[in-house]
This record gives C-alpha cells, structure tokens and sequence, in this order.
C-alpha cells in the first residue's frame, strides 16, 4: 500500500494496476481495519463472529462490500468515519449493517457489511462517485487500474461520501458462511 498512500514516484505512471490478488489483500486489509476501529465504538456494531470469520477465512467476509477510491484533498490525510446502520433487513435488532470509510493519506476504501445471514452483493451508488470507485470485495475477474480514470475525491466530497449510502440490489444477496 506504501506507493499508493505516497503517490508515485517522480518516475513511476500516475495509475497503478491492481492484480485480484492486490484487491484482495487490500479488501482484507479495510475490512480487518474496520473491525479493529468497532473495537472503539460503543454501542459496537459488529458482532463478535465477525472477527472469528475473519480469523479463519483470513480474508474479507463473504457478507461485506468493499470500495477504493483515491483523495487528492490535503485535510482529511487520515481519518475513519464508522458506524452501525439500519437497513430494516433483521427485524428487532439495533443494527442490521455496518458502514466504515478509511482515508490513508491517498487511498480511500469504504467498507460495508450485512449483520445477518446474508448481504447484498451488488451495491451501487446513484451519484457520480461510481465515476471514481472500484468494487474490490467480492473479488472482480481481472485487474483496475487505480486511481479510476484518474478521478479522486477532494475533501468536500470525502465528506459527502462518508456519510452517503449506495443503493442495494436485495435480488442478488449472497450468504454469509
């Protein structure tokens, strides 16, 4: 991850190609980040077994989501937005999802998890951030390039996207193991 929190070398290209196994080490990486920064909130929004799934799969979840984006903002270098969501999807419980965007100085990954049995895989967003995203978690056939076209968040718009949920498509949920 060092080149792309950094940027590239003053003789390296502006965008890097990511292999799936690059997405899914980075993928790994968010959703165990998440879950350390659970640790701190309280009320806690991510069960227990998530970090024993986490621990024997040693790869993101089958019931989470992961983006990456890139910031070219200056006053949001490092910084985590996190919390428990409502989605209606289990009734009786406080929350049904969890929602977590990290910025590690250019790189930006939001992770979002499903708290039952399964989570839709197929999230979208209606506005133009798809313009400057990857989906990374559930694993993608072939290689990115990041940052996509070139596109970046600034630090208006990590803010707006911090707080804004995508949409889902419930008719293609996958289980979670």
């Amino acid at each position: 991850m060092e080149p792309m929190i950094f940027g590239p070398a003053a003789d390296e290209p502006p965008c890097r190609m990511l292999t799936p196994a690059d997405q899914q080490i980075l993928a790994t990486w968010a959703v165990k980040t998440a879950l350390m920064f659970d640790l701190g909130t309280h009320p806690q929004a991510i069960p227990r077994y998530f970090y024993e799934q986490l621990r024997l799969y040693r790869r993101a979840l089958p019931n989470t989501v992961v983006f990456l984006g890139a910031n070219r903002g200056h006053s949001r270098a490092i910084r985590v937005a996190h919390g428990g969501l409502k989605l209606g999807t289990e009734p009786g419980v406080v929350f049904d999802a969890f929602m977590t965007v990290i910025t590690v100085f250019r790189v930006v990954f939001k992770v979002m998890g499903g708290l039952g049995p399964s989570f839709p895989q197929n999230v979208t967003y209606t506005s133009a951030y798809m313009d400057g995203l990857h989906r990374i978690w559930p694993p993608n056939d072939g290689g990115i390039e990041w940052p996509r076209g070139g596109m970046a968040f600034n630090d208006q718009t990590l803010i707006a996207f911090e707080s804004e949920l995508p949409r889902f498509d419930v008719t293609n949920s996958q289980g979670a193991a």
